[in-house]
């Protein structure tokens, strides 16, 4: 093994490159000073997250540096990490299906008129009952793989009322 650290061995502390090791040498060394450890148990948070960090990196953590500091900030970070789920669920969706702006918009709202989901869920049992459908779909046929991957994202979706208004 090789004296030398990699690039996954190095991660960062304030902006300066750190080695897991050299981050418990120093949390060591904080906690050796019994002002810094008084202080950090005392309250003092920013003495508190230095070494919280320092613990994370010994083993081999990145620190989060944007971590929200309250309520309002831990509900921005949630919705953004939902929005973001949405947007790969979406995505993952667009290299299976055909896919328009507008049937993006629907998919990412997941919600689809009563009767399209109905139609989907009938529609799905006739497939299974084609025979020639079937086999189509499992020899990997572009046009039958997509249509049988809409009808069932359709039927997945919450049914909403006919004349449901569409936020867009």
């Amino acid at each position: 093994m090789s004296d030398v650290p990699t690039t996954s061995d190095i991660l960062n502390f304030n902006g300066q490159p750190m080695s897991p090791e050299a981050a418990g040498q120093l949390r060591a060394e904080r906690l050796a000073d019994p002002k810094y450890a008084e202080a950090a148990r005392n309250g003092d948070m920013e003495k508190a997250r230095e070494l919280a960090a320092l613990w994370q990196l010994e083993r081999g953590r990145e620190p989060a540096t944007n971590a929200p500091q309250d309520v309002a900030g831990v509900v921005a970070q949630m919705s953004e990490r939902e929005m973001a789920d949405n947007r790969r669920r979406v995505d993952t969706w667009a290299g299976l299906i055909q896919m328009t702006p507008e049937r993006r918009a629907e998919i990412e709202r997941m919600v689809a008129t009563e009767e399209n989901v109905a139609a989907a869920k009938r529609e799905l049992e006739r497939m299974k009952r084609d025979d020639v459908f079937r086999r189509k779909v499992l020899a990997n046929d572009m046009d039958a793989v997509d249509r049988w991957s809409r009808m069932n994202l359709i039927a997945s979706m919450r049914p909403v009322p006919a004349d449901y208004k569409h936020p867009w």
